[in-house]
């Protein structure tokens, strides 16, 4: 072979392999693949349940492909969705007083991953409002009872009051731990609660929200109280600061001595003397001590005791009488014994049937059946 025809054998090659080089390294390579989110990389959503949706395409890779989706917290889980064009997650309820945030990784064979933030805000109800304030009135204090207004500077802000003894709060040495001692008992019967009765943990049912009215009732007379109420959030969370109001309940009420009332806890019987020959016709009842304490005052209870006969329908004279009256308040021998061992009052006054017409006598005593 001649040196020019040993030349021309070399170009051949080299533009075979060439031409080799080049089949192979053409336009049948894969291209890299690619998660395009087809929006914003960050949520922003409120403090409740809710679903949300990641709209994004996918590129170098098979129609269909759904790419893997994982969440760093478990508030977040994927939701499952037909439409192949969305990533559905849902976000649970954030029951706690801070802002949190959750990250999703995007993933797929050959492609970068990529990361979509959600941030959720607290709910406002689990935080702590320390610039709540509060206004407390305590009115028409009797001997048993009194009538109790809080008015908070934030009718939306949750907030835990109670009524004690000034002595017990007295043997607290601060503030403080007493506070403690108050969130403490709430949380334990929270407890309690959610146990006895398979319910979620929750505070909601012993706080408050905006303006409360209430009759503070079943007091100890001449005995010196407090309202004490602080903000307490639902996540058990409060500020520290204290608002406390005194009062002191009044003497029980005497007897109006216009009627003398005897009772023989052996026989079990009762005797009822008008000390007037003008009184006319009068009532008689006997109701338990706690029942009786419910009432404002004696007179209350009387003023019930009349409106409940009226609204029975009963005839009003079956329950009055005139001069001396006795009977057996309590029989041994009956199937279905009417009282329960216990304090009881017994109490009389006179009446028309519809109206009180004079002061209340009563009278306390214990009854305990015979064994």
């Amino acid at each position: 072979m001649t040196k020019s025809h040993v030349l021309n054998a070399i170009v051949v090659m080299a533009v075979v392999l060439t031409t080799i080089a080049c089949n192979f390294s053409g336009t049948d390579e894969v291209a890299d693949s690619e998660i395009v989110l087809d929006g914003k990389r960050i949520l922003n959503c409120d403090c409740g349940e809710s679903v949300f949706e990641i709209p994004y395409s996918v590129t170098g890779v098979a129609e269909g492909t759904v790419p893997e989706a994982e969440a760093d917290v478990d508030w977040l889980s994927r939701v499952e969705t037909e439409d192949l064009a969305v990533l559905a997650f849902r976000v649970e309820g954030n029951r706690t007083p801070d802002d949190r945030t959750g990250r999703i990784v995007l993933s797929l064979a050959g492609a970068e991953p990529v990361i979509f933030t959600v941030i959720q805000a607290a709910d406002k109800d689990y935080k702590t409002d320390p610039s709540l304030s509060f206004t407390v009135n305590v009115s028409e204090v009797s001997y048993l009872s009194a009538e109790l207004e809080i008015t908070p500077s934030n009718p939306d802000s949750y907030y835990y009051y109670g009524v004690v003894e000034a002595s017990f709060k007295d043997s607290f040495e601060t503030d403080g731990d007493f506070l403690a001692a108050n969130v403490e008992a709430v949380e334990a019967a929270a407890r309690a609660a959610a146990e006895k009765y398979g319910r979620e943990y929750t505070l909601e049912p012993y706080l408050n929200k905006g303006y409360v009215k209430t009759t503070l009732s079943s007091l100890k007379s001449e005995t010196e109280y407090v309202v004490t109420v602080f903000d307490l959030s639902l996540a058990g969370g409060y500020s520290g600061r204290l608002f406390a109001e005194t009062f002191t309940t009044g003497r029980i009420p005497a007897s109006s001595g216009e009627f003398d009332i005897d009772i023989d806890t052996e026989k079990y019987t009762i005797t009822v003397r008008p000390t007037s020959s003008e009184t006319g016709t009068y009532a008689l009842e006997i109701i338990s001590l706690s029942d009786w304490q419910s009432y404002s005052s004696p007179r209350k209870c009387a003023e019930s005791f009349l409106a409940y006969i009226s609204a029975s329908g009963s005839n009003v004279s079956a329950y009055l009488h005139e001069g001396e009256f006795s009977a057996l308040y309590f029989n041994p021998s009956s199937q279905e014994p009417s009282m329960t061992n216990g304090d009881y009052v017994a109490y009389a006054f006179a009446t028309n049937g519809e109206r009180v017409l004079s002061g209340i006598s009563y009278v306390q005593f214990h009854f305990e059946e015979a064994r």
